[in-house]
């Protein structure tokens, strides 16, 4: 955790500011974040609001019906 918290901080402060920036840190850290139970999932304590708002967001995103959807 001590080595990490100085990274999850510096994005914690940075989410919000850019739209291009949100978009960086949605798709190359939140959403590579493992899932509860997974590896290295005890990083999640130490996220801030903004992206634990935004992993929450991402792990209840709507399943898209058959054939849509990537």
């Amino acid at each position: 955790g001590e080595v990490v918290r100085p990274l999850v901080d510096f994005l914690e402060a940075e989410y919000g500011a850019d739209a291009d920036v949100d978009n960086v840190i949605d798709v190359s850290f939140v959403e590579m974040l493992p899932n509860p139970g997974e590896r290295g999932a005890e990083i999640e304590e130490l996220l801030g609001p903004k992206l634990r708002a935004e992993l929450e967001r991402q792990r209840h995103w709507p399943d898209l019906p058959p054939g849509q959807g990537a």
